[in-house]
């Protein structure tokens, strides 16, 4: 009688463990690919990071600009110019929001150039050459208000943040370099002088190096976080506007005009430099970049607890 009772126990326990392996397989195959995401003219659209399989995401968007993913929340933010709004999505552009608009008057919203997020705190900062402050908020909207900064007056282009170190990086255009503070607005310290021409801005965690754009002479360089050891990444580019950095693979994505004016397209190299190739041509007036790492699920709007509980596992 025993012996039944275990051997039914133990049909059961391989059921649910064969069940469990395809659910988790299926996810697995359904984000092994990544995405790449992308802001155009009146549009924001994504393709796999092969640059196959394009498709619109959000096509009711005027001027978008900012484009950045939330992964472990399944969510995309981005600004729009016409409008002066933020808004929010799901990763596949389903339950599209504003979260801040011009009503918001003192934030000075219409001129934001830059904007990042913490996902482990669900926060928002952004700010502008001539706003001359930060600003943050929940995910939500919600909250918002200035980001001080101890002691300093500044006028920040491109921001991100370290979210392991809670730290904040900002191109100044003020003092034309790189700066940094704690999230809590102390420890300001100026890690990179000098830099011209600058366009976006990217910390990399893993590798502990800071990564950023010089526009007109086509290149991203890369330094250590302390600012040192700088050296270029990529170079021969045409008036690149934004990229992003694939750390499991260890490429890089970039965005940049194309030949033709009013065209842009999408490039892709190692790390190191080497094999530098273009993903995506044609596009019209890009603007802003991101991508889905393979290791993060798109979690839609009607995805059950089982899927959203697994996409969150993966991100961590």
């Amino acid at each position: 009688m025993k012996t039944n009772l275990l051997w039914k126990k133990g049909i059961v326990l391989f059921l649910i463990s064969v069940l469990l392996t395809i659910v988790f397989q299926g996810l697995t195959d359904a984000s092994r690919e990544g995405k790449i995401y992308w802001t155009e003219w009146n549009k924001i659209r994504r393709a796999n990071l092969d640059g196959t399989d394009v498709e619109d995401v959000v096509t009711d968007t005027g001027l978008p600009r900012n484009l950045t993913l939330d992964p472990r929340n399944g969510k995309m933010f981005w600004t729009e110019l016409l409008g002066s709004r933020m808004k929010r999505a799901n990763l596949d552009g389903t339950n599209s929001e504003t979260i801040h608009d011009l009503d918001d008057g003192k934030l000075d919203f219409h001129r934001i150039t830059c904007m990042a997020i913490d996902s482990n705190e669900e926060r928002i900062y952004w700010a502008g050459i001539h706003t001359r402050k930060f600003f943050r908020s929940n995910f939500d909207g919600t909250n918002a208000k200035e980001f001080l900064i101890n002691g300093i007056f500044t006028s920040p282009k491109n921001i991100d943040i370290d979210q392991n170190a809670r730290k904040i990086y900002w191109m100044d255009f003020q003092v034309l370099g790189i700066t940094r503070t704690n999230l809590n607005g102390t420890g300001i310290e100026e890690l990179v002088n000098r830099v011209f021409n600058s366009g976006e801005l990217v910390v990399d965690e893993q590798a502990n190096k800071i990564y950023w754009i010089d526009v007109l002479q086509g290149r991203i360089l890369q330094s250590s976080l302390n600012g040192g050891n700088i050296e270029d990444t990529v170079t021969g580019l045409r008036f690149p506007v934004d990229f992003a950095l694939d750390t499991s693979s260890r490429k890089i994505y970039w965005l940049q005009s194309d030949n033709e004016v009013g065209k842009s397209k999408i490039g892709r190299a190692n790390l190191d430099g080497t094999n530098v190739i273009d993903i995506l041509t044609d596009l019209d007036h890009g603007t802003s970049l991101d991508i889905l790492l393979p290791a993060a699920y798109d979690v839609t709007s009607d995805s059950d607890k089982l899927t959203t509980t697994w996409a969150n596992i993966k991100t961590q």
